[in-house]
């Protein structure tokens, strides 16, 4: 989304320190975006207010990972 709308990794950090995140920098936005960090609930409420959406929004109900298909939505069964 933050493509989507023509923003720097640097405006959108600034957007959320604006907001109050203000342990918010590059290097952890990077890490997030590049999944090798985990967000937390707190980057998830930043994350969606500074882009305007709602936390729902943020998680897609088909997402596609190298060439694999998950449906995260979904409930998954339990194993026997």
């Amino acid at each position: 989304m933050r493509y989507q709308r023509g923003w720097t990794q640097e405006i959108f950090v600034a957007r959320m320190q604006f907001r109050g995140l203000l342990k918010m920098t590059r290097d952890i936005l990077a890490n997030l975006e590049c999944m090798r960090s985990v967000a937390h609930d707190i980057h998830v409420l930043y994350i969606a207010d500074a882009l305007g959406v709602s936390c729902q929004d943020l998680f897609p109900e088909i997402v596609q990972i190298n060439g694999k298909v998950f449906h995260p939505r979904q409930s998954r069964k339990k194993k026997r």
